[in-house]
């Protein structure tokens, strides 16, 4: 299973390790290596700021297709019901990697997720690490 994913991190601080901190990235690709039947995901990862690639493969065992696949059959009905009431899936069904965070349609679309997203956003920003300052 081939995944695509960009990020803004830095390509000579990004290996095995921090892959392994995108538990967003992982739970999607154990749900959809378990849906499929297949163990094995690989990461293609577009660096922003350097312009270039890095892969990563990644092997799950049974138990972490066991939860991948718990986790598609829930997020599987959330979503049917969404698309069968005809609705918008509420945000606990996207993987909070920014998928509502930039969305310029949340008041108009999903006011009542509006301040699910503020309060994303202030989780995200304790979390971000300062910038190191440069001196010219």
């Amino acid at each position: 299973m081939l995944e695509f994913k960009t990020t803004g991190k830095s390509m000579k601080d990004f290996d095995t390790a921090a892959l392994k901190e995108q538990s967003e990235w992982l739970l999607r690709t154990k749900s959809y290596c378990a849906v499929f039947g297949v163990r094995t995901a690989v990461f293609l990862v577009y660096f922003l700021f350097q312009r270039d690639f890095r892969s990563f493969a990644v092997v799950y065992d049974n138990a972490d297709l066991k939860e991948g696949l718990a986790e598609a059959k829930v997020r599987g009905g959330q979503l049917w019901d969404a698309f069968e009431s005809r609705t918008l899936p509420s945000m606990d069904t996207r993987m909070s990697d920014m998928d509502c965070y930039w969305c310029p349609h949340i008041k108009t679309h999903c006011p009542t997720q509006e301040a699910a997203v503020e309060a994303m956003k202030k989780e995200w920003a304790s979390r971000r690490k300062p910038r190191k300052k440069t001196t010219r």
